[in-house]
């Protein structure tokens, strides 16, 4: 009996890691911004939305965020979710945040 328990217990770990080990992947849809923090692009959304490009091209300018290029094969670490509009990716190692509508192909 206490093989059979020390058996399912085994199973359930290896099954546990082997379904969280799968990365999703996405690529890139050119001419959305990506930014370093959540609040970032909380505010470029705000600029944008308001029509505040002098504000849009300063965090662009202090590198506070990126135009993103269309193309690249990412790693989603924060999905959106059904209802949410963010994202969290990593490309090489460096961590962005950008909206759902900025990356396609999720596989």
């Amino acid at each position: 009996m206490k093989i059979l328990q020390s058996f399912s217990i085994i199973l359930f770990i290896l099954f546990f890691f082997c379904v969280n080990s799968h990365a999703i992947q996405a690529t890139t849809v050119g001419g959305y911004c990506a930014c370093f923090t959540e609040s970032d692009l909380d505010d470029m959304s705000s600029f944008a939305s308001s029509n505040d490009m002098k504000s849009f091209d300063a965090y662009i300018k202090w590198k506070r965020c990126i135009v993103v290029k269309s193309g690249l094969t990412v790693t989603i670490l924060k999905s959106p979710g059904i209802l949410g509009g963010k994202v969290q990716f990593a490309f090489e190692g460096i961590k962005l945040w950008t909206v759902r509508e900025a990356l396609k192909d999720w596989r």
